[in-house]
């Protein structure tokens, strides 16, 4: 066993089981050993091989989904993370929300997951109370994936405000911000010209 795979069984052991499976002994033995197997191939999936996550979740089949807030919460991260919503989760995040209300992951995986079920106009003000609650690019790339499905007209205005307010000094002074100077602007601004262009 070389270092590497040393390190992944000592981390794997660290983890844990990806949820309680006292929580399945209800059902029928072929059941539990199912969902024992998918989850734990799921949660070895999104850690090794990120990229096939969306194809991963995309199986078709019955899957049950044990009763275990640990893995509820998993399951936020994983199809948030590749940009997936499931309407299932959205109540998982506002109860994670209700019990932590100043948790900021909790109330990131609730926008994000309204976001990917589709949500329009109801979103925005949420999704600008947290922007501007919990400055970061998580919160910046929430803000432009919602611009680019519901308002693509404003997409180039925000990755401008986005930019301005990111521009402070050491002391959080504002510094001057030229409009199309940085080059996350523009990486932002390609990015969506790309795609309105491959939509045509």
């Amino acid at each position: 066993m070389d270092e590497e795979e040393r390190e992944a069984f000592l981390e794997a052991i660290q983890a844990g089981d990806c949820f309680d499976f006292l929580s399945l002994l209800e059902y029928p033995i072929a059941l539990q050993n199912q969902t024992v197997e998918y989850y734990f191939a799921l949660e070895r999936c999104c850690r090794y091989h990120p990229d096939y996550v969306t194809a991963f979740l995309a199986m078709e089949g019955p899957w049950l989904i044990p009763d275990d807030a640990k893995l509820h919460r998993k399951l936020l991260r994983w199809y948030s993370s590749v940009q997936t919503g499931m309407a299932e989760l959205i109540p998982v995040a506002q109860q994670w929300q209700t019990e932590e209300p100043e948790s900021e992951d909790a109330r990131y995986y609730l926008c994000a997951q309204r976001l990917y079920c589709g949500e329009g106009e109801s979103l925005l003000a949420d999704l600008c109370a947290y922007w501007e609650s919990y400055p970061s690019t998580q919160a910046d790339n929430l803000l432009l994936q919602w611009s680019k499905r519901h308002c693509p007209d404003y997409f180039a205005l925000l990755v401008m405000v986005i930019e301005a307010r990111s521009m402070v000094d050491a002391q959080g002074q504002p510094l001057k911000y030229v409009p199309g100077e940085s080059a996350r602007t523009r990486l932002l601004w390609r990015r969506f010209y790309i795609a309105e262009n491959y939509r045509r």
